[in-house]
């Protein structure tokens, strides 16, 4: 696994955009417009995640990797969050596991959140979907890992 981007840094909203622009920089001299948009969204989604909430006491820490041999990019996200966010987090994973298992896709998700039958939480459902990436959490003591990879 080769590391493009890593970097710690403090949970202000004002990140979101630049550690967007950045990841989109380095994948456009790595990969095509298409990975870079898509690896564009995944850093916007993690990191606006990763702020709106897990402690702004704490830095998050992001990191951009690709495996070279599988030619899979990887965005790794990492904060502090409480344990309640932990559950609402897998939750939210496992419904949109389901609704994709099941045939339905993003349209689905925003046509129910618009009706009022779910939270609209369309930031991981944007990068399941429209990125094609997969989302995983781990937790590592009191760190929250979001870790999305895709196929470029």
């Amino acid at each position: 696994m080769r590391t493009l981007i890593s970097v710690s840094t403090a949970a202000h909203p004002n990140v979101v955009d630049a550690l967007r622009e950045l990841s989109e920089a380095v994948s456009n001299a790595q990969f095509s417009p298409a990975v870079a948009q898509r690896v564009g969204l995944t850093t916007h989604e993690l990191v606006d995640n990763a702020i709106r909430f897990g402690s702004l006491r704490s830095d998050i820490e992001y990191q951009l990797a690709y495996d070279l041999e599988t030619g899979v990019v990887v965005v790794r996200v990492a904060n502090t969050a409480l344990p309640s966010r932990i559950a609402l987090l897998n939750a939210h994973l496992e419904r949109l596991r389901r609704l994709q298992a099941s045939g339905h896709g993003l349209s689905d998700l925003i046509r129910s959140a618009a009706m009022g039958k779910v939270q609209a939480q369309l930031g991981l459902a944007r990068v399941r979907h429209e990125a094609s990436m997969e989302v995983r959490i781990e937790v590592e003591d009191d760190r929250l890992v979001v870790i999305a990879s895709g196929r470029t």
